[in-house]
């Protein structure tokens, strides 16, 4: 069976971590796997991504073109990330599908697959969904809203008051170019799950829950002393990781909410007894934290991050809204608890009080007593690192994950439109 498994990156962003660690994984389990993409960053011989200088131009003009009708827009909030998908898709992607048996999408837009090409293709179809926007009329993270469950229309990140509006527009094009296509959706949490079912787009389509998975091979315990001595960090305090993609930036990471957090922190605790360490973002001037802070830039490669995971006493995720974080599996898969809201599909990971804490969402004071019985619990004979690593070999491992998927592949392959 060829699988084609389709990402806009390869590297970088949560879902091209996890769709690249299952192409791996497939390839480890013997499935001939070819990851498809726009922009390419690996040194692997089973990607396919335009190479000659007028292919990468094209690449980097694609999701500027995806966004020209927002310009009709003048009101929307230009801070969440919104996709028409209207580009015409490259040939050298379609020459790829058509010698593939199943088409995989993970995270398609930026100007990458457009709405027809799902019926062009003419595949057996899986999609694993990161986020929201294969159910919305082009929003990624509703938030509050649920007009997809209908039909879109008056979009509030447009700040529109029209019904028929560009995402009652694009929704209408979603359902009519997918109603008869071979699919099955893939949620990798149970929330994720249940607002695709709950969609006006996927009602009555099969919807599977299985996680991202990981390599526990890669991303495993160390010696956090010796990780310290590696990163240069301090031995005698106690280390509060922070990080993600955007993490001082992009709202939805919550830095804000930890900035709060950390300021109700027990005062026994602050000063000099912990440090804030941050991952993913520039140096910033932060003169009301009573804390150390440690930025440690961006870091892309595992075993750096493994190592900085391992070091760490505690992992905070003060998200808004997310699926199912690589950044707390990534660091329980080190032993390493975390802390985060009772949010999205963060329960899914963490076992509250067990193998991590879940915060009152969004209560800052909340997430303070979190970090704080995190940190009492973190002598060398409490079990929640240990029970926060065995729940990552039981679930999350990526040749789990790949068997489940093949498992999928093969039931899709005797099946006739992918619902219920």
């Amino acid at each position: 069976m060829k699988i084609a498994m389709l990402n806009t990156f390869d590297g970088g962003g949560g879902a091209a971590r996890s769709a690249y660690r299952l192409h791996l994984g497939l390839l480890r389990s013997g499935v001939a796997s070819r990851f498809v993409t726009q922009y390419n960053k690996r040194a692997d011989p089973a990607i396919v991504c335009g190479t000659s200088r007028v292919e990468k131009l094209i690449a980097l003009l694609r999701p500027l073109a995806d966004m020209l009708p927002m310009k009709l827009y003048r009101q929307r909030d230009r801070r969440q990330p919104f996709s028409t998908a209207y580009v015409s898709v490259a040939q050298r992607v379609r020459q790829a599908v058509a010698e593939a048996d199943v088409l995989h999408l993970h995270w398609v837009v930026h100007g990458f697959i457009n709405i027809p090409f799902l019926r062009q293709a003419r595949r057996l179809i899986v999609w694993t969904l990161h986020d929201s926007w294969a159910f919305t009329g082009g929003c990624h993270l509703p938030a509050g809203c649920r007009r997809y469950q209908e039909a879109c229309g008056r979009c509030p990140q447009l700040g529109s008051q029209r019904e028929a509006d560009l995402t009652r527009l694009n929704w209408q094009r979603k359902m009519r170019a997918w109603r008869d296509v071979d699919m099955i959706v893939v949620a990798p949490s149970n929330w994720l799950a249940e607002c695709a079912r709950s969609s006006g787009l996927f009602a009555g389509r099969r919807v599977e829950v299985i996680p991202n998975g990981i390599d526990t091979d890669v991303f495993k315990p160390l010696d956090r002393g010796v990780c310290r001595r590696i990163l240069n960090l301090p031995e005698d305090k106690h280390l509060i990781l922070f990080g993600a993609m955007g993490a001082t930036s992009d709202e939805n990471k919550g830095f804000e909410l930890l900035r709060q957090a950390m300021a109700a922190l027990p005062r026994r605790m602050a000063g000099k007894e912990c440090m804030l360490v941050v991952f993913g973002a520039q140096r910033l001037d932060l003169p009301d934290l009573d804390i150390e802070v440690r930025f440690m830039g961006t870091l892309t490669d595992d075993i750096a991050l493994s190592v900085l995971y391992a070091a760490a006493d505690v992992m905070v995720v003060p998200s808004r809204q997310e699926n199912l974080p690589n950044t707390i599996m990534e660091a329980m898969a080190c032993g390493t608890p975390a802390v985060a809201f009772r949010t999205g599909g963060i329960p899914d990971l963490i076992d509250h009080q067990h193998s991590g804490y879940l915060a009152e969402p969004f209560d800052t004071g909340d997430l303070a007593r979190g970090i704080a019985w995190t940190l009492e619990q973190s002598g060398p004979e409490h079990r929640l690192g240990l029970n926060a690593r065995q729940k990552v070999e039981r679930e999350f491992a990526i040749d789990l994950v790949s068997a489940r998927y093949i498992k999928l592949y093969s039931e899709l392959s005797g099946n006739t439109n992918g619902r219920q």
